[in-house]
This record gives C-alpha cells, sequence and structure tokens, in this order.
C-alpha cells in the first residue's frame, strides 16, 4: 500500500484525548448497552460493523464480523453493513439508528443535532444514550486501529501524510496489547 493511498482517518494529540474523555465518560452507560441487559445484541453488532465500515478499521471490522456471525448474522449482511447497506429487513427504528451510526462516523463525531433528533422519535432516551455510547466507542477504536496501522507504516519508512509520529508512536503502545495478537487474522496489506 503506498502511503498516499492511506486515506483512513487517523487520531490526532487534540481528537485523541477529545475523544477519549468523552468515551470515559460514558464507560457506565456503555457497559449497560453492550454488556448488561441494553441494547439488542444483533442490532449492537450491526451499529459497530457500520461504523467500522465507514472508518475502514481492518481490526475492528474483523472483530465485530465474527462476533456478528456467533450471534447469528449471517455472512452476507455482515457484508452489506461494512459497505454501509442496510438491508431491508432490519426495523424501521434500527434503519435510522444505522443511518445515524454512518453519519457520525463520517462526520467525525460531529453530527447534526437533528439526526440524533430522529432517534427519539424512535428509542426512548436511555436507548438513545446508549446507542451513541456504543458509536462514540468503536469510532474511538477504529481510530486506534487506523492510528496504529498508520505507525507500522511509518516503521516501513511509508509515512501517512495526515498523521503525527507522537501520536502514532502513542496509539501503538496502548493498542499494541489489543490489535498486534490480530495481526495475523486480518486483511491487512500495509
Amino acid at each position: 500500500m503506498k502511503p498516499d493511498s492511506f486515506n483512513k482517518r487517523t487520531f490526532t494529540t487534540l481528537s485523541f484525548f477529545r475523544m477519549g474523555f468523552r468515551v470515559i465518560n460514558s464507560i457506565p452507560v456503555l457497559i449497560h448497552a453492550y454488556f448488561l441487559n441494553g441494547l439488542d445484541k444483533c442490532f449492537a453488532e450491526r451499529l459497530l460493523l457500520v461504523v467500522s465500515g465507514v472508518n475502514g478499521c481492518v481490526y475492528c471490522s474483523w472483530f465485530h464480523s465474527y462476533l456478528a456471525t456467533r450471534r447469528g448474522i449471517v455472512q452476507a449482511e455482515i457484508d452489506q453493513l461494512l459497505s454501509q447497506l442496510i438491508p431491508g429487513e432490519i426495523p424501521y427504528s434500527e434503519q435510522q439508528a444505522l443511518l445515524f451510526a454512518i453519519h457520525y462516523a463520517e462526520c467525525d463525531g460531529h453530527f447534526d443535532a437533528t439526526t440524533l433528533e430522529s432517534l427519539h422519535g424512535c428509542f426512548y432516551t436511555a436507548e438513545v444514550r446508549q446507542i451513541v455510547a456504543l458509536i462514540r466507542a468503536i469510532h474511538f477504536g477504529n481510530l486506534c486501529g487506523n492510528t496504529f496501522d498508520a505507525f507500522l507504516l511509518r516503521l516501513k519508512s511509508k509515512p501517512v501524510g495526515n498523521s503525527g509520529a507522537l501520536i502514532e508512536f502513542f496509539v501503538f503502545l496502548i493498542s499494541a496489547p489489543f490489535l498486534l495478537p490480530l495481526l495475523g487474522r486480518v486483511d491487512n496489506t500495509l
């Protein structure tokens, strides 16, 4: 892969800490949404997949594809979600949440407030908070994976033009325990 062809969003120092603090603040809601009896497990995986598809994080895409299959989502649907195609058989309310998730990722978290309001017409306020917390967390994870990859390219003397060495190294250090074991499993053609 040529460095100029790496067009994935990565962290700046400011964006890392800004997003990181938001994720930390939403941990209780996130835990309830994903690990307890918050959001439906298949719905949660669909949200995680569409955001990972927008951001192009190979690690999150691989991991959440694996979890989605374990939850009973078929590969054809997973492929659609990673391509930001929303299957018609998904309930309308979930479709709206998936559209919001795509918008959130495309806007790097700077979403239009009216798109969030559309969720309030489909979900209770607590559910909207859970959806946003889950999207925020996967978006952060995606950018960690992409910044990790940017550092790997830098090690190969192919620095990414829109990324800085210090933040790449910092993200690499905190992400390495999670992502290095996945290097042999994901399709990462750096």
